[in-house]
């Protein structure tokens, strides 16, 4: 019988890929928001507001423009509380208007983050020379939530 050969032992790659995942999540003090997409629980009590992506800048924002003090808007939305943006021209808006900025939905930023973690942990699976077959089998039935993804 042939030996396999051995991968990266769990525990080393759990670290080194905390590190990446943590390393990534450091570009946002420049500026960038490399993980806003991630998928975040919100207010359970509507479920259109139940997830949503973690970064401002991927979240839809709408409402009426109270004060605009040069690039910024402040922003009185639905609920009543007020939230600044920045545009980058604000010569088309005036107070009274109406200001809307479309964002990720919280299901497409559920979506994408499955992903990136069904990516994850292929990598992890492949550096640990583990069955890939099982893993993109159990990640299929875990999306399907049915059992025919084994056969």
């Amino acid at each position: 019988m042939a030996e396999q050969k051995k991968g990266v032992s769990e525990d080393w790659l759990a670290f080194w890929l905390a590190i990446v995942i943590f390393l990534i999540s450091l570009l946002a003090y420049t500026g960038t928001d490399p993980l806003g997409w991630v998928v975040s629980t919100k207010e359970w009590t509507d479920s259109s507001k139940a997830i949503a992506p973690t970064g401002k800048i991927y979240q839809s924002v709408k409402g009426e423009i109270t004060k605009i003090d040069g690039n910024k808007l402040t922003i009185k939305k639905a609920d009543g509380k007020e939230e600044t943006v920045t545009v980058k021209d604000p010569t088309p808006y005036k107070v009274g208007d109406t200001y809307e900025k479309k964002g990720l939905s919280g299901f497409a930023s559920l979506v994408l983050t499955y992903i990136f973690m069904a990516v994850v942990f292929t990598i992890g699976a492949a550096l640990m020379r583990a069955n890939l077959k099982f893993l993109v089998n159990v990640l299929i039935i875990n999306a399907s939530g049915t059992k025919e993804a084994f056969i």
